[in-house]
C-alpha cells in the first residue's frame, strides 16, 4: 500500500473527491455504490450513414482460407519463479525465494512435495517461470507455422504487487518482447498494456510529472513505444506515446485498432481524479473508426481489461458499448484478456420499451492466459477468421484453445517439454451454427437447461485445470459464469437478470 500513499494524497487534496464520487466509481460494485450526477459525460458519436453504404462485397464461388492468427495473453513472466519453494504461502504471489512458510495452521510442519513449487509451474497462486514461456512459444512456433499475425493483450509482469518497478516492469517487456521476436521473426505482432504492466499496480495518472514525487504513467507508454517499435509503424507509437493505444492497418480494407482498456479499472485511482474520458481515448477511437467506415475498413478491437465486468467503471463502459453500437458494421470483434479465463462477453444494442431484452450486435473475447493463476492450465488461442479477399467480412469463424496438463507437465519432469493438445473447437463442442452474437447468446441462455453443455463449457472456462475440476461448479457458480456471458455494460444486468430468472425457473 504504500506504493500508493503519495497518488491517493494528491487526488484527496488537490482534485474534487467526495464519498459519492469514490463509491461511484471505486466500489461500484459495493452496496455503498450511489450514482453521482455530476460525473455524467458521453461520447460524441456522428451520424450513421445509410444502411446501403459500407456493404460487404460478395464472396469469391471459391473461398479463400480463413486467416489463421494467434492471441497471447497474461503471461505473466516471472524472474523470481523457483522450484521447490511454497505454493501456498500467505502472500499474494507464492513459488519465490521468501516463500519458505505454509499457512498459519501448518507452520509446525515441515513442506512435503505436494506443498512444493513444480519445474513448469503451479496451480496455486504463482506465475510463470521463463523456461515454461520458452516452451510455449518453441511450440507455437513449431505447431503454427501458417499463422499470419499475433495478437499479445497485456499483463506480462508478475502478480508480486508489492515488488514491482518501474525498471523491472520495463526489462519484463523487452525480455518477452526479444524472445517473441527470436521465435516469429517475420510475422506482425500487435500488442496492448495491460494493468500489471503500470507501476504502482493498476495507475494510468498524469503524463506531465504532478506532486512533490513526480508521479506520472509517460515512462510506460515510452517504454512500450520503444518495445513495439519493430511491429507498429511511426504514426501508431505516436498514439502509444500519448496514452498506450493505436490504429494500424494490417491489410487493405482490415485494421487493428488497440486501445487501452484499463483506463476504466475501478482500481485505477487516477479515474476519480480525471473521470471524463482519460487521455482522449475513446473520442480518438470514434475518429478512427469513422475514417475506417468512410474506407469501407473492417476492424478487430484489441484491449486488455474487458468492459462489461464490475471491475470496469460502468459509465466508461457504456460508453464504449455506444460506440460498439454505432460502428457495428464495422467493427466485426474485440479482443482482451485480464480475467485468465476462457470465455467470451455478447454486446448488446441499446435497450428499449418495444425491447426489453435488446439484439446482440458484436462479440468480445476473452483469450484466457499462459499463466496458471489460478487453478488454471497454461493457454493460447487460434482465431480463424474470414478475411483475406477484397470485400471480405472479417468475422470470425471459428477458434480453438490448446492447453497442457501442469500436473502431467511436472510429473515428466525437466527432460520432457509439456504437452500441447487442443481443447477444444468453438463451432463443434459449443454446438454453434457460426459465431454470430446472436448464435453465442442462444448458447448462453442454452447452457441455462442443458447440463452436459455447461459441464463442457466450464471445463473450457477453466481450462480444465486439475484443481478447478475438482472444485466444480454449483449454482451461483454457474450464474456467475453465464452473466458474465451476457454482460458488457455494467450499468444494464437486464440479460443477466434473465438467465437468473430461467435458473430459478428450473432449479
Amino acid at each position: 500500500m504504500e506504493q500508493y500513499i503519495p497518488e491517493f494524497y494528491y487526488i484527496l487534496s488537490t482534485g474534487e473527491v467526495d464519498a459519492t464520487r469514490f463509491c461511484s466509481i471505486i466500489l461500484q460494485g459495493f452496496p455503498c455504490n450511489t450514482p453521482d450526477l455530476r460525473l455524467q459525460w458521453s461520447v460524441s458519436l456522428p451520424t450513421p450513414p445509410p444502411k446501403s453504404s459500407n456493404r460487404v462485397a460478395r464472396r469469391p464461388m471459391a473461398l479463400p482460407t480463413p486467416v489463421k492468427f494467434l492471441h497471447l495473453t497474461d503471461i505473466h513472466f516471472d524472474p523470481e519463479y523457483r522450484e521447490g519453494t511454497s505454493i501456498d504461502c500467505g502472500e499474494p504471489l507464492c513459488c519465490r525465494p521468501e516463500s519458505r512458510y505454509l499457512p498459519e495452521h501448518q507452520r509446525d510442519q515441515k513442506l512435503t512435495e505436494l506443498d512444493k513449487a513444480g519445474y513448469w509451474g503451479e496451480y496455486k497462486g504463482c506465475d510463470m517461470p521463463w523456461r515454461t514461456i520458452e516452451a510455449t512459444l518453441d511450440h507455437i512456433a513449431e505447431t503454427h507455422k501458417d499463422a499470419s499475425y499475433i495478437i499479445m493483450t497485456g499483463d506480462l509482469p508478475p502478480h508480486a504487487i508489492w515488488d514491482s518497478s518501474n525498471e523491472e516492469n520495463t526489462m519484463i517487456m523487452k525480455e518477452l518482447n526479444k524472445a517473441l521476436a527470436k521465435r516469429f521473426p517475420d510475422i506482425k505482432i500487435y500488442p496492448t498494456i495491460g494493468n500489471h504492466e503500470a507501476h504502482p499496480l493498476n495507475s494510468f495518472g498524469p503524463l506531465k510529472p504532478v506532486g512533490p514525487t513526480n508521479m506520472t504513467t509517460q515512462w510506460l507508454f515510452d517504454a512500450a513505444a520503444e518495445a513495439w517499435s519493430q511491429w507498429l509503424p511511426a504514426e501508431a507509437l505516436e498514439t502509444v506515446r500519448q496514452g498506450g493505444f493505436y490504429s494500424v492497418e494490417v491489410q487493405p480494407g482490415f485494421r487493428i485498432i488497440a486501445i487501452n482498456s484499463n483506463l476504466c479499472y475501478v482500481l485505477n485511482w487516477w479515474q476519480i481524479y480525471e473521470y471524463k474520458d482519460p487521455y482522449g481515448m475513446l473520442s480518438w477511437l470514434v475518429e478512427e473508426l469513422t475514417k475506417a467506415e468512410e474506407k469501407q475498413e473492417k476492424v478487430h478491437i484489441v484491449g486488455h481489461l474487458p468492459p462489461g465486468s464490475v471491475e470496469c467503471w460502468g459509465l466508461w463502459s457504456k460508453q464504449l458499448d455506444r460506440i460498439i453500437n454505432r460502428f457495428q458494421r464495422t467493427i466485426t470483434a474485440q479482443f482482451y484478456g485480464h480475467t485468465h479465463f476462457e470465455e467470451f462477453k455478447v454486446v448488446f444494442a441499446p435497450r428499449s420499451r418495444k425491447r426489453p431484452l435488446a439484439k446482440p450486435i458484436s462479440t468480445s473475447y476473452i483469450g484466457g492466459s499462459v499463466s496458471t493463476y489460478t487453478d488454471l492450465n497454461p493457454n493460447y488461442k487460434i482465431y480463424y477468421s474470414d478475411g483475406g479477399y477484397k470485400g471480405a467480412s472479417w468475422d470470425i469463424t471459428d477458434h480453438e484453445t490448446w492447453i497442457f496438463n501442469l500436473t502431467e507437465a511436472n510429473q515428466a519432469g525437466p527432460e520432457v517439454p509439456p504437452r500441447w493438445f487442443r481443447l477444444y473447437s468453438a463451432r463443434q463442442d459449443l454446438q454453434l451454427a457460426d459465431l454470430s452474437p446472436a448464435e453465442l447468446y442462444k448458447a448462453a441462455l442454452r447452457m441455462v437447461h442443458d447440463d452436459k453443455l455447461f459441464e463442457t463449457f466450464y471445463g473450457i472456462t477453466v481450462k480444465r485445470g486439475d484443481t478447478s475440476m475438482k472444485k466444480g461448479c454449483d449454482f451461483r457458480c454457474k450464474e456467475e459464469i453465464l452473466c458474465n456471458l451476457v454482460t458488457s455494460d455494467y450499468g444494464d444486468q437486464s440479460h443477466c437478470q434473465e438467465i437468473k430468472r430461467r435458473m430459478l425457473a428450473r432449479r
